[in-house]
């Protein structure tokens, strides 16, 4: 067996992982696709439609958007939908305009108008003193139409059936919060927060706090953990992309996606055995700053064929936990086509 510890690469670039085409064979996409997701339609609808352009059989998204939200969703294709627990999200970047005056169910522009007032005149100083009262970690009220489960229900569904229910909270931790524009009673904000936090919900902390009736007008998702806009792409996009035969440019690779887990390299005979169950676990010493840094590594082989994930024992052994079918990668081929053109 050969064995080779890499550090973290730097995976902004997008790669791909398809299976290569023999003869007239279907390509199978595997991998991660980053969507720049347009308002008025679900999350889910957005996996549908990649599916129905792919013509993939699986395909699954991380962190809901509501539909009224725009920006980025991260959508997981074929075998990549079993690397869905093990993606790092970390924090979530957005941009959001507040419209005070008027409070929805909803607690976003979607709703019935539940409150509507007109709004006292406030000042910039009066909302940065506000908006600086919620940097940190922060119990927040969530939202009545949300995914939320309360005794095995959803919320969405106990609201859309008018049944009373107590409003429950959830912990958020909010790192920044920057006023971009103000047009009162419109106020334009960005905010970096963790994952699993609702600006429906701050924008109505924000509203309490001053006084005033307040939903969300606009909503925008800048960054899911170390997915942004800028490895994102438009669904006309990417059916203009699978038109023009170049969808495999949006397609970062599995282990790519998997890029905040340390490399480990083995050669194709240990890849086979593995992929076999002719392996559970690989003894390796790692060192000290290594098993308390990571709970999980990549296991690779050949180029970004994405073998395995193990989990980091005591005594710096693997346990394998979750195997992946060989997949002829291609990933470099944008690399190699740029050397030939030289």
């Amino acid at each position: 067996m050969i064995f080779c510890m890499e550090n973290k690469v730097d995976c902004d670039q997008k790669n791909t992982a398809l299976e290569s085409r023999r003869g007239t064979e279907k390509v199978l996409l595997s991998g991660v696709l980053v969507i720049d997701k347009e308002a008025g339609i679900s999350s889910f609808g957005v996996v549908l439609k990649v599916r129905k352009l792919l013509k993939v059989k699986k395909a699954g998204h991380t962190g809901t958007l509501d539909p009224f939200a725009t920006g980025v969703l991260v959508v997981c294709l074929e075998q990549a939908t079993k690397i869905i627990p093990y993606l790092e999200e970390g924090t979530k970047e957005y941009v959001f305009t507040i419209h005070f005056g008027i409070e929805t169910d909803t607690w976003d522009s979607t709703g019935q108008i539940t409150k509507k007032i007109e709004p006292p005149k406030v000042e910039v100083n009066n909302i940065e003193s506000v908006v600086s009262e919620l940097i940190g970690t922060v119990e927040l009220p969530v939202p009545r139409f949300s995914a939320v489960k309360v005794s095995g229900k959803r919320l969405y569904k106990l609201a859309r059936k008018g049944i009373e229910f107590e409003t429950p909270k959830k912990e958020s931790n909010i790192s920044k919060i920057e006023m971009l524009d103000f047009a009162w009673p419109e106020v334009t904000l960005a905010i970096e927060c963790s994952k699993g936090t609702y600006v429906r919900s701050v924008a109505k902390a924000i509203g309490d706090l001053l006084g005033i009736p307040a939903h969300v007008k606009k909503l925008r998702r800048l960054r899911s953990g170390r997915f942004s806009l800028k490895n994102a792409i438009t669904i006309d996009e990417l059916a203009s992309s699978i038109k023009n035969n170049t969808v495999w440019q949006q397609i970062m690779s599995m282990s790519s996606a998997l890029d905040h887990l340390p490399i480990i390299r083995i050669d194709k005979q240990t890849a086979e055995s593995i992929r076999k169950g002719g392996v559970q676990a690989i003894d390796l010493r790692f060192g000290k700053s290594s098993t308390t840094l990571y709970k999980h590594v990549r296991v690779v082989s050949g180029n970004d064929d994405l073998v395995a994930i193990a989990e980091v024992k005591r005594g710096n052994s693997l346990a394998i936990t979750r195997v992946f079918p060989q997949t002829n990668a291609l990933i470099g081929l944008v690399q190699a086509a740029k050397t030939t053109q030289k």
